[in-house]
């Protein structure tokens, strides 16, 4: 059928199953846009979320070399903060660039080469996973403190 129209799921259905599959390590799908009411129904979510999904590493909203080019996030800022609350342990490029992620979500090494709102995302939440860790070595070397 050359007429039908294939559609990708919503972030909000992804992220919740996500959430409901306790070993899920790394998500790769086809999402063209996400809007300011998509984020904004996550942040809801982190809100009502009681446990996070502490095994995804990866989150990869655009897995074709096309949809990475297209994909437009409204706030990727506030994206990868709602994110990164829901799954502790995502990252962004470090985890992609693994060989070993790569060839079980077969993966293209091209990916990396391509700039736009996923790339910009899959950096902000490099850039949030070394903030936490720099936080927690902090809090390590300050409860390690003897007065």
């Amino acid at each position: 059928n050359s007429g039908a129209t294939i559609t990708s799921p919503s972030l909000g259905a992804v992220v919740a199953l996500a959430q409901q599959c306790a070993r899920l390590e790394a998500v790769a799908i086809n999402i063209a846009t996400v809007s300011e009411a998509d984020i904004a129904s996550l942040e809801y979510g982190v809100v009502e979320s009681r446990t996070p999904q502490n095994k995804l590493r990866l989150f990869l909203p655009a897995a074709s070399a096309n949809h990475w080019r297209i994909l437009s996030i409204s706030d990727i800022d506030r994206l990868a903060l709602a994110l990164r609350r829901l799954f502790p342990a995502i990252s962004g490029s470090r985890t992609y660039k693994d060989s070993k992620v790569q060839e079980r979500l077969h993966l293209s090494q091209y990916h990396r080469d391509l700039k736009g709102d996923a790339y910009d995302l899959m950096t902000r939440l490099d850039e949030l996973l070394e903030e936490r860790k720099d936080c927690e070595q902090n809090l390590v070397s300050f409860m390690n403190c003897t007065y």
